[in-house]
């Protein structure tokens, strides 16, 4: 296999493998942008009034841990990716496969920002 290529990853039980990842998104305003609306139109214009006034626009980060086994997904939003909060998340995250049959979680697959759960 060439260095850096593709393997397949099998998981044999809920829990085994769960993949955790962080994904910074932009936020939308409410009732949608210029892309819905056109540069022209009032609510576009309203959009661009609001983000000037509120603190609405920049960034969102999407926590997400999917288990490699049966693929259920938890995901969740939150203001910032520091250490402390996507160590929060994977409390929650450990708390909500429990209660979806994946009574321990055995190994962290990949995070894209490996440095993050290592910090704290």
């Amino acid at each position: 296999m060439a260095v850096g290529g593709r393997r397949k990853i099998i998981a044999r039980w809920p829990g085994h493998m769960v993949h955790i990842d962080v994904k910074k998104a932009g936020r939308m305003p409410d009732g949608g942008g210029r892309r819905v609306h056109g540069r022209g139109a009032d609510q576009a214009k309203a959009a661009e009034r609001s983000k000037r006034q509120t603190q609405r626009g920049g960034y969102i980060c999407l926590h997400s841990a999917v288990d490699g086994y049966s693929r259920p997904a938890c995901t969740e939003a939150s203001p910032d990716e520091r250490a402390a909060t996507a160590i929060a998340f994977m409390h929650r995250a450990r708390a909500w496969f429990a209660a979806h049959g994946a009574w321990e979680i055995t190994q962290v697959l990949r995070t894209d920002l490996p440095s993050l759960l290592r910090r704290t």
